[in-house]
């Protein structure tokens, strides 16, 4: 499979309510760099889990993916370069997402 096929199904594949838990969980991250998306890639991982999303706890294989997932679903999909389909990302997310990278570059997950 295409990598960027897998990466646009897996975006799409979390439901609001898990977009909110993931965006929450950045915001509120303490730690500093590459261990904050670890701990952020853990968090989620054990989520999706127990909400029956995924049958086991590797949605995030590590932190840069954790990270990356964040700036191509989330921030990419922000960015005034970008043309996308207006229904791609729902408008109730974007304050979250400015928070959130906002957060990530106020000394927390940079």
């Amino acid at each position: 499979m295409n990598i960027r096929i897998f990466q646009n199904i897996r975006g799409a594949s979390i439901k609001m309510e898990h977009k909110m838990q993931y965006l929450s969980t950045i915001i509120n991250e303490q730690e500093i760099g590459a261990n904050g998306w670890d701990q952020v890639a853990k968090r989620m991982n054990r989520y999706l889990f127990e909400q029956n999303v995924r049958k086991n706890e590797e949605f995030f294989f590590d932190a840069i993916d954790c990270q990356r997932f964040f700036e191509r679903n989330f921030v990419g999909l922000l960015s005034p370069k970008r043309v996308t389909y207006s229904g791609s990302l729902s408008v109730e997310l974007w304050p979250y997402i400015k928070e959130a990278q906002s957060s990530c570059t106020d000394e927390h997950l940079v």
